[in-house]
């Protein structure tokens, strides 16, 4: 989940919390698991949904690959909680072959300052993603210098 609670527009609306009318929202990604999926060990191919997270009273909206508009520059570089679901799948299909995890035991995939570069946080450890190569790099957090300074500077 994002850290930072903010506004958000979905097709062209400013979205507003149908239980407190609350404006602003954390916002994450998560997996719409199915029976089958499941019973196939094949949760990872989900269809992922968009959540926003009321700041207030924690009402959860759900989207299905909605039209997110970002029309404010980002406020500084922890504000960049999206990961659009294909991006997601493919982050969480490399940990998962890498280090033979089950979908269920990934906790969380945040991105991270560094272009194409993804903090997973899993049962077994924490990991880093790099995507826009051949194939995605995986690597436990501490063999990335960039990403693990900016874990230390950030507190994150």
């Amino acid at each position: 989940m994002s850290d930072i609670e903010k506004e958000w527009s979905v097709a062209g609306h400013k979205l507003g919390c149908p239980v407190c009318g609350h404006g602003r929202f954390w916002y994450r990604t998560t997996l719409m698991n199915t029976r089958l999926a499941t019973f196939f060990n094949l949760d990872w191919a989900n269809q992922a949904a968009v959540n926003f997270v009321c700041g207030r009273c924690g009402y959860v909206m759900w989207f299905i690959d909605p039209p997110i508009d970002r029309d404010k520059p980002l406020a500084k570089d922890t504000d960049f909680g999206y990961i659009d679901p294909e991006t997601l799948k493919e982050v969480q299909a490399a940990v998962r072959l890498t280090y033979k995890l089950a979908q269920k035991d990934i906790a969380e995939v945040k991105p991270t300052p560094s272009k194409d570069k993804y903090l997973v946080n899993t049962l077994s450890g924490t990991f880093v993603v790099q995507l826009g190569t051949p194939s995605p790099m995986v690597a436990e957090w501490n063999q990335d210098a960039e990403v693990r300074e900016w874990l230390m500077r950030d507190g994150s």
